[in-house]
């Protein structure tokens, strides 16, 4: 027998097996879930392809493929023998998201100091008068100080921009 033939009937006879094994794998095929003891899954089983062990429940295909494609939480089995998946709470930080805007902020404004101190320095006329420019600088020290305020991080009692600023002047 040729090589060429021997290849294609391997390959034959093993398709023809895999297409068993898929088949077996069908709905008719009894799915089960095992929790460790603190309740989470521990591992999806198959009747047929791996021992089931007792204490594993079973499930159906829609929960089974529930369990495999959605990642957002743990899947659990409740007190009540439900299997449930718990969403982990997520906690807002917000500190460190006031933190961040203030930072922005600064990064937002420092230009106008700088090129505010290059035209002084350069014995040009200044864009900003020296009273904006004081403003600047005061709502600049604000910023730099919001975190250590007791209002903090409350946003409702940010430092306030000076109206020429903002445009509302």
């Amino acid at each position: 027998m040729s090589q060429a033939l021997s290849c294609r009937l391997k390959t034959r006879v093993m398709t023809r097996a895999w297409r068993a094994v898929g088949s077996q794998l069908g709905a008719e095929m009894k799915k089960y879930i095992l929790f460790d003891e603190s309740g989470a899954l521990e591992a999806r089983l198959l009747e047929g392809i791996h021992t089931v062990p007792v204490g594993a429940v079973p499930v159906t295909d829609e929960l089974w493929n529930r369990t495999i494609q959605e990642l957002d939480g743990v899947w659990k089995i409740d007190d009540n023998g439900l299997v449930i998946k718990d969403i982990p709470l997520v906690v807002i930080d917000q500190a460190a998201l006031e933190r961040a805007w203030r930072d922005r902020r600064i990064e937002d404004i420092k230009w106008l100091r700088e090129r505010h101190r290059d035209e002084q320095d350069l014995q040009m006329t200044t864009t900003l008068t020296s009273s904006e420019f004081l403003e600047l600088l005061a709502y600049m020290q604000a910023l730099r100080d919001w975190p250590q305020s007791t209002e903090f991080p409350d946003q409702t009692v940010r430092p306030v921009a000076p109206a020429w600023l903002t445009g509302d002047s």
